[in-house]
């Protein structure tokens, strides 16, 4: 009940894209999840070395369900905005599993899904900051 107050609340300040936006970061966290343990914890290889590779795979299947939900918005300057917002994302979602993974040796599966909140919800800010959303009509 409290989680259905809070996601109304949510979509209300943010024309419903964060739903969107929150159904769909799911599913790609659980992928890169899933890809980050199979060949850090498994096959041993650096998450610093993983992690920009797979992040670009994300980088062109996050925008086309963005851009087919309907979140955001069409043109260059919205592209360019998600280029910049992505390689800022990237650079610090790897620091952090270069230093938390590499470094401290934590594991993968829990490390990963923390940092993928954290730029989660700094991505959906600077969405909102760059007014990247497309505005949606009230019915």
């Amino acid at each position: 009940m409290l989680l259905k107050k809070l996601i109304k609340k949510v979509n209300a300040v943010s024309d419903n894209h964060f739903s969107r936006y929150l159904v769909i970061s799911a599913g790609i966290t659980i992928f890169t999840t899933a890809v980050l343990w199979l060949f850090v914890d498994i096959f041993g290889v650096l998450a610093a070395i993983v992690n920009p590779p797979l992040s670009a795979l994300v980088f062109f299947l996050k925008y086309f369900l963005y851009q087919r939900s309907g979140m955001l918005g069409k043109g260059k300057k919205v592209f360019l905005g998600y280029v910049t917002i992505w390689l800022l994302i990237l650079t610090i979602s790897t620091s952090l599993l270069w230093l938390t993974v590499d470094l401290m040796k934590l594991t993968v599966i829990i490390m990963n899904p923390i940092i993928l909140v954290f730029t989660f919800l700094l991505r959906f800010y600077f969405y909102k900051i760059f007014k990247m959303l497309k505005k949606q009509e009230v019915l």
